[in-house]
């Protein structure tokens, strides 16, 4: 629609040398938090423009950075929406599969930082509430929850994301966020409903924290 078009033009600027980050702009309408474009359309991207992975944008960002992030600009400037009354979690899935892909095709990704020097993990961590809160997906009552088998995919889901991150760049559990000033463990605790053993096994791999003062 034209309300995604905007959206699209908004981020496929052109880089130093003239080509536009398409990818960048795929991945913005990608985001955790929606809109989501179909698969098939973001793996023929992925083809057609592999060097554009790790190509940084003028906010130093690579396509991993928009794919985390929880909101988007819309082309007004503003902060869009997320998807409202629904309970089908298949989109929320498939962008988790494109991170995972960028992942994949460039591990070293992980360890970008963008300008205001924030890691994708930070992103990532950021965007924890969309995959534990019941209410984070735009749902209006408790009649409108998903049911407890699509909760626990979802935290799966968003777990194993942490740990794609976590294992393509391991030093990042040990790099303060810029923006909260908080390590991986300290934000991953901030959502009252993150899972108890995430939080501590992502202290167990950086156990030096412990004696941060």
């Amino acid at each position: 629609n034209s309300s995604c078009l905007k959206r699209f033009q908004l981020y496929n600027k052109k880089s130093s040398n003239g080509e536009r980050f398409v990818l960048h702009a795929a991945s913005a309408l990608s985001r955790i938090s929606g809109p989501y474009l179909p698969m098939p359309l973001l793996q023929l991207l992925l083809d057609l423009y592999p060097t554009q992975v790790l190509c940084r944008d003028e906010m130093g960002r690579l396509p991993l950075h928009y794919s985390l992030m929880l909101s988007s600009l819309s082309a007004g400037g503003t902060l869009f929406q997320r998807r409202n009354q629904t309970t089908n979690i298949e989109p929320i899935l498939e962008c988790s599969h494109w991170i995972k892909l960028l992942l994949k095709r460039a591990p070293s990704s992980a360890s970008v930082a963008d300008a205001s020097l924030r890691l994708p993990i930070n992103y990532a961590l950021d965007s924890q509430s969309f995959f534990l809160d019941d209410d984070s997906k735009g749902l209006s009552s408790s009649t409108d929850a998903p049911p407890p088998s699509h909760t626990e995919k979802l935290k799966a889901e968003w777990e194993e994301v942490v740990w794609k991150l976590v294992d393509a760049f391991p030093d990042s559990l040990e790099r303060r966020d810029p923006q909260t000033l908080l390590y991986p463990f300290m934000q991953a605790a901030t959502n009252c409903k993150s899972s108890l053993n995430t939080v501590f096994s992502l202290l167990r791999r950086s156990p030096s924290l412990c004696c941060v003062r």
